[in-house]
């Protein structure tokens, strides 16, 4: 049987840890955003410079990359579009945020291909939010 000492003692050991996490928490979300800025300064300038990627010897190949995050404005109307260019199987209840993502990211591409801006063409049924960011490629 537990004495009330080792009750007190785990008791407090909780307490640390707990906060020991929050400190921890605390420290990521402030390295996140520095990343974040650091990523988006980053971006910007190999923009300007007309940089696509780069290599520094000691670390690795840094990619710049242009992410695309579509969100359905009119559920109803995109899904008609999907239906229209053949595509129907993608369609539920809801599209899983990454299968949307993906789909979009190949419909653009096909657009492109034949001179089509799937933007303009979806403007009053799809929000495409766009993110640029760096990819490292780890020197092995």
């Amino acid at each position: 049987m537990p004495t009330q000492i080792e009750i007190i003692r785990l008791a407090c050991d909780l307490a640390q840890k707990k906060e020991q996490k929050r400190a921890i928490e605390e420290t990521l979300q402030e390295v996140n955003t520095n990343i974040e800025q650091i990523e988006k300064e980053l971006c910007f300038l190999m923009t300007q410079e007309q940089l696509s990627n780069f290599t520094i010897e000691s670390i690795g190949q840094f990619i710049l990359k242009l992410k695309s995050y579509p969100s359905i404005i009119n559920k109803e109307k995109f899904f008609e579009w999907v239906r229209q260019q053949g595509d129907d199987s993608i369609i539920e209840e809801a599209i899983h945020p990454q299968t949307l993502k993906r789909y979009i990211r190949e419909k653009i591409e096909e657009l492109e291909e034949k001179g089509g801006d799937l933007k303009s063409e979806l403007k009053d049924v799809l929000s495409i939010f766009e993110k640029s960011s760096i990819t490292i490629r780890r020197k092995i």
